[in-house]
């Protein structure tokens, strides 16, 4: 569905007033912006959208060495944080808690022994992330919360 003549006008008035100065500002060849840690509200994503800079979320943490879900120019949805990447296995808990195993996964804490922190934050082979989300039937990631702290980002 394409926008109407009075949507088309307005985008073009707003891109000439804003959208044109933010790309210029942001150094005028920006191509994606790459979020990580959480997703970004879907008002801002569509906001750099229509400003022609497409926003890329991710999803990554100390213990899994970098990103675990990215989006791709391909295959991004807004108020995700993308796919599981290559090598990464996601799975929500009974809890709603995000589980996550693959190559990037860290073994454990240094210096834990026995049934400390770092037992303490796996289930078999899947490390207890600490946010709550869910996959839709695509595979795609949404975080909700932090167990503990409240939303994320």
């Amino acid at each position: 569905m394409r926008p109407g003549r009075l949507l088309s006008l307005r985008h073009a008035v707003f891109d000439r007033l804003v959208y044109r100065r933010l790309r210029t500002a942001l150094g005028g060849q920006l191509r994606y912006i790459f979020t990580s840690g959480g997703r970004l509200p879907a008002d801002t994503v569509h906001f750099f959208q229509g400003a022609g800079i497409p926003v890329l979320d991710s999803c990554g943490l100390n213990e899994t060495a970098g990103p675990f879900a990215a989006a791709t120019p391909e295959r991004k949805r807004p108020g995700t944080v993308g796919l599981p990447l290559p090598g990464t296995t996601v799975r929500i808990a009974a809890d709603g808690e995000v589980l996550v195993k693959g190559i990037g996964v860290f073994a454990g804490y240094h210096q834990d022994t026995g049934a400390g922190a770092g037992a303490a934050a796996f289930t078999g082979d899947f490390f207890h992330t600490g946010v709550t989300g869910s996959l839709d039937d695509d595979g795609y990631l949404t975080l909700a919360l932090r167990k503990q702290e409240g939303p994320p980002g």
